[in-house]
């Protein structure tokens, strides 16, 4: 069977490279985020993070709430494989084991069905020896025109980032 193949998602729709950069989960310019980079890997959208303590729920142990947040914004970006922004409709994670603090974890997701205005997509987090410390399935709403025509008004540095990739 041959593999499908995706196109190429920008980098810069990837990963916000306006001035504006508050995304908790991606921006650069947040000083309390997490400042992660997203990549794509073929059908793919892949991201690493490593905790440190502040980001535990137990000591030793990375927040569940905050595997849940990447595995969200990991996951809407996978729409973009149909130039599309969404929102999230829906997120359920399983927890499979404790995610420790002061090692790398990998988030990768893949969208498994794209209609005009509804996405759904899975996702993981693994550690480096491919334990599997979270898996998760979700989905995503197209984000409104008038939402994202307000956001773009509100910071017209995000104009052009928030109309580049519309539906096709």
């Amino acid at each position: 069977m041959a593999e499908q193949a995706y196109e190429e998602i920008p980098t810069d729709w990837l990963n916000d490279t306006t001035d504006y950069r508050q995304c908790f989960v991606c921006g650069t310019n947040n000083e309390v985020g997490l400042h992660l980079h997203y990549w794509q890997e073929g059908d793919q959208i892949v991201t690493e993070f490593t905790a440190d303590e502040r980001h535990a729920g137990f000591p030793g142990v990375l927040h569940g709430g905050l595997i849940s947040t990447i595995l969200d914004e990991t996951m809407g970006r996978t729409a973009l494989f149909t130039r599309t922004w969404v929102m999230t409709g829906r997120l359920e994670v399983r927890y499979r084991q404790p995610a420790p603090t002061g090692r790398r974890i990998t988030f990768r997701a893949w969208l498994t069905r794209a209609r005009r205005d509804a996405f759904e997509s899975r996702g993981e987090a693994r550690l480096d020896d491919g334990t599997l410390l979270a898996d998760a399935k979700g989905l995503f709403l197209r984000v409104p025109d008038a939402v994202r025509e307000a956001a773009a008004e509100a910071h017209p540095e995000l104009g052009d980032y928030f109309n580049s990739a519309l539906p096709r």
